[in-house]
């Protein structure tokens, strides 16, 4: 998963170094280990932003970073791991 960290979609864990310790850290807003809680979550926030007009956490424009890095992954493969700029937007 990488060689500066890495994350578990189901329990939401994230992997990484803090202050020279390697650290499993999880958001406490995530029920833990509950697909069916995780999912009803998000998708009450969802229709919350909709209804209520709540802020958003997840905007389209995280989602089109998120691409943009995941493309980046792989054209950095196909280039035997040369750095890949990632254009701002």
């Amino acid at each position: 998963m990488g060689e500066k960290g890495g994350a578990t979609w189901s329990d939401g864990r994230i992997f990484t170094d803090q202050l020279g310790h390697m650290v499993n850290l999880q958001p406490a807003w995530l029920p833990k280990n509950d697909f069916a809680a995780n999912f009803e979550a998000k998708t009450r926030h969802w229709v919350d932003h909709f209804q209520l007009d709540t802020p958003n956490l997840a905007p389209a424009e995280d989602g089109l970073r998120v691409q943009q890095m995941l493309d980046a992954v792989y054209a950095s493969a196909a280039q035997g791991g040369q750095e890949v700029v990632i254009p701002q937007t």
